[in-house]
């Protein structure tokens, strides 16, 4: 009993100084962007305030939130742009973080987003910025209409289609594949059965690429796709996939080098292998790589600068794309009363 009070107290230490992290360096964050900016440490900070009581975690996401909505915004992206924050307001509206109507805070922005995709042409439009108006467009179905809905989804779904009909062949080519695939298999795991199908033919073409690279024994190391490809395979109950995504895991699990990560692929490392121990029978042989990277999020790492934390740019460590918010956001996807709570905080990360 006593060891079990130790743990927590030292758990709730070690959140405090996170969220007091997030709290401290936030104003270094110069958009409003959800993945880069002050959208993206305000829907942090209002998850986290689910956990961690103190009044001025709330009182700062709310100052973040109006700081967001007075910011004189140009851009459309779902990354920096007003697609992400509209998104984040969502969130927040529906899991009752702020009272308000999201048509009143954000329709009128809404509607210049709609216009702004449906304009958009295949040969022209970069493939991470299609991929998160696909995470905006699942995410805003209810607020607007099936027609609207169903003209952007052609659209975005035409862009995917004409882009992976191509193996790609160099290193960077590569990574940017297996990068963007996990965020399509995030995507499609994370939608209603219903709207599945939308995606069918991108995850078909995806698959038939893998598999080429396969045979051309390419050996994927994104544990991010293998994961999500793995539950992409349970999902559609296809058996061959589902052994190709496991020992893909395995394969990846078994080869890392610690030190090699970078920061987000130590975020991302953290919470798939939270994951596996919950769903797997032998997930134990990957426990060093768990306890490795649990270690990094310590006060002396905060401040060491030559940790992996601090190998980067500050503003990047205090932004939902690669620093401590994303890793705050999936300390809540792994607490008890936020599963119960069916939060769609994959959509983001």
């Amino acid at each position: 009993m006593t060891n079990c009070l130790k743990d927590m107290n030292q758990q709730n230490i070690f959140n405090k100084m996170l969220v007091d992290f997030m709290l401290l360096h936030g104003y270094l964050l110069d958009n409003p962007g959800l993945m880069t900016g002050k959208a993206g440490i305000m829907l942090s900070l209002y998850e986290v305030s689910q956990i961690d009581k103190r009044e001025i975690i709330k009182e700062t996401a709310f100052e973040l939130l109006k700081e967001v909505l007075a910011w004189n915004i140009k851009e459309y992206s779902f990354k920096k742009g007003k697609a992400g924050i509209a998104c984040a307001l969502l969130y927040t509206i529906e899991n009752n973080f702020i009272n308000c109507d999201f048509n009143e805070l954000y329709g009128i922005e809404l509607q210049e987003i709609i216009c702004y995709i449906k304009s958009i042409k295949i040969k022209e439009t970069n493939i991470e910025e299609c991929i998160g108006y696909l995470v905006f467009l699942f995410n805003i179905k209810n607020e607007i209409s099936i027609d609207d809905f169903e003209e952007i989804l052609n659209v975005l779904t035409s862009i995917l289609v004409d882009y992976y009909q191509f193996v790609p062949v160099n290193p960077i080519e590569l990574r940017f594949f297996y990068s963007s695939a996990a965020k399509i298999f995030t995507i499609y795991n994370s939608s209603f059965d219903r709207d599945k199908y939308y995606l069918d033919n991108v995850t078909c073409s995806i698959i038939n690429i893998h598999e080429q690279l396969e045979q051309k024994a390419y050996i994927c190391m994104n544990l991010k796709f293998a994961f999500h490809f793995f539950h992409y395979s349970k999902k559609c109950q296809k058996k061959r996939l589902i052994l190709n995504s496991q020992s893909l895991i395995n394969n990846i699990l078994q080869n890392t080098i610690n030190n090699t990560m970078s920061i987000e692929e130590a975020i991302d490392s953290y919470y798939i292998i939270n994951e596996l121990f919950k769903e797997e029978k032998n997930p134990f042989q990957f426990e060093h790589i768990y306890k490795w990277i649990d270690s990094l999020f310590t006060c002396e790492n905060l401040i060491n600068k030559q940790s992996l934390l601090n190998q980067g740019k500050l503003s990047s460590l205090v932004s939902l794309e690669y620093g401590i918010p994303k890793f705050m956001l999936m300390r809540c996807m792994l607490n008890k009363e936020m599963i119960l709570k069916n939060r769609k905080m994959k959509l983001f990360i």
